[in-house]
């Protein structure tokens, strides 16, 4: 019985230290998988949200031309439905961020706890792909709530029906300018969340080849 103890130590050794490996590997899958669906939903979301905000300037002249002492803002028709297909969007922006943030973590966690087979040259380029996504995430968020502010003051300054037309046009052009800089920002996004897709499928591709 004395000499089976030092081999059961042994196994019991190999045994959870094969579960841990298990198990990292099991929360790199699940977790990369969470990065590629939530990078996916803010991609289509802000897709959307710049398609709107190209939309606005024409969406409101055709409404404004047509009922110009309407509340465009608040009545139900074309404006406010752009205007509510993009905040939807931008609702969706902040849900994948939180996940690809709770995401972020879980690889910080097991990027501190390597295993001896734990690629931890891809999971690195991935954490770093997610950090400068982060940030654009939170300069878009600055660039959206100054448009949003920037659109108060146009839907003020265009209310009631003796707005001329040039008047208008000046307008829109100013509004135009926060949409512009919102819309770079989208573009350095989009191609900063398509870096994080790239790392991540390498990523996964080496997480699937951890011994099992």
């Amino acid at each position: 019985m004395k000499k089976l103890l030092p081999l059961l130590a042994v196994l019991a050794f190999l045994f959870v230290g094969c579960s841990a490996t298990l198990n990292q590997k099991k929360q790199l899958l699940t977790t990369t998988q969470t990065v590629q669906t939530q990078v996916q939903q803010e991609q289509q979301a802000l897709q959307v949200i710049g398609s709107t905000v190209n939309d606005f300037p024409s969406t409101f002249e055709k409404a404004y031309q047509d009922d110009p002492s309407a509340d465009l803002k608040n009545d139900d028709g074309a404006v406010k439905k752009l205007l509510d297909k993009r905040a939807a969007a931008f609702k969706s922006l902040e849900a994948a961020n939180t996940a690809l943030t709770d995401a972020n973590n879980t690889l910080t966690k097991l990027n501190n706890q390597p295993s001896e087979d734990m690629p931890q040259a891809p999971l690195s380029k991935v954490l770093t792909s997610l950090k400068l996504a982060k940030l654009d995430h939170k300069t878009l968020v600055s660039y959206y709530r100054e448009m949003l502010s920037a659109e108060d003051d146009f839907f003020a300054a265009t209310a009631g029906s003796n707005v001329s037309q040039a008047d208008l046009e000046t307008q829109i052009s100013q509004l135009n300018q926060y949409y512009s800089s919102l819309n770079q920002q989208i573009d350095v996004m989009t191609a900063n969340l398509t870096t994080v897709t790239s790392q991540n499928t390498k990523l996964t591709k080496a997480v699937k080849a951890m011994h099992d």
